[in-house]
Parts: C-alpha cells; structure tokens; sequence
C-alpha cells in the first residue's frame, strides 16, 4: 500500500468508495504536509494584509504611517508579522486536525484567523457572538477603529 502520500494517486475509485468516509478525508488530509499548507494559510493572511494596506493608500493618498495619528512603520510591520504567525498556527491545526484538505481551505482559514480567534475568544469568555464584553459598547460605522471596514 506505501505511505499516504502513495495513496491517493494509486487507489482506483472503487477502493476508496469502500472505505468509510473519515478513512478518505483522513487520506487527502494527509496528501498535503502541514507545513505546506500553513505557507498557504500564510499567504492567505498576507492577502488580507495586501488589501488593507492598499486601501489604505488610496484613502489617504500617501503611506498610513504618514498620515498624523496613524502607527508608525515598526508597530504595522509587528502586527502583520504576529497575524501570519497566527494564521501558520491555525493553519496547522486545521490540517492536522483534518478540517481541511486543500490550498484553497488553507488559504481561507489563513484570511480568517482574525475573524476566528475573535470568535473562539468570545466563546471562551461565554459571550454570544454578537455579545459584546462587559463595559464595551457595540462599535459604530462613526468609530475610528472602524475606518477600515468603511
């Protein structure tokens, strides 16, 4: 039979039909090292990141960090380096965990980490989702932390 990389391009149709469900998911979730689909996450967080920054360039004409009040080049390069090694590591745990089984999944969990850590962070506190914590109130489109949703 050989290793799961082996697997999936010399089983015939019918050898997988046999097999339960998890047993093929598990297959095709192996075709794919962990670590090549948490550059995929990767690059999809990157994505994200490309876009904002682009938006922001057209929104103020000129480089965010030129702009008074807005964070200087050092603390946006920081906070785009922890979101990519956030969105490595969520990458890694859904593939390993058999979540997803292809670039595409891993490009769009690696998009979402930001969404997704949001949300497990509010599950965890046991709010709802649409709940906000104790003392905040719900963001307005009028905030300035908003401005890049606009």
């Amino acid at each position: 039979m050989g290793t799961c990389h082996s697997l999936r391009p010399s089983w015939s149709g019918e050898q997988i039909d046999d097999l339960a469900p998890e047993v093929v998911v598990l297959l095709y979730a192996r075709a794919m090292s962990p670590w090549v689909a948490a550059l995929w996450g990767a690059f999809g967080v990157l994505m994200v990141e490309f876009l904002e920054f682009h938006s922001a360039i057209r929104r103020f004409g000129k480089f965010p960090w030129k702009v008074k009040g807005e964070p200087g080049p050092l603390p946006l390069l920081i906070s785009v380096i922890i979101r990519v090694g956030a969105g490595y590591g969520i990458t890694v745990a859904a593939i390993s965990g058999g979540q997803i089984i292809g670039a595409f999944g891993a490009i769009a969990i690696g998009a979402a980490t930001p969404l997704l850590l949001e949300q497990l962070a509010r599950v965890s506190l046991g709010l709802s989702i649409r709940q906000e914590p104790e003392g905040q109130s719900v963001r307005k489109a009028s905030d300035p932390g908003m401005k890049r949703f606009q």
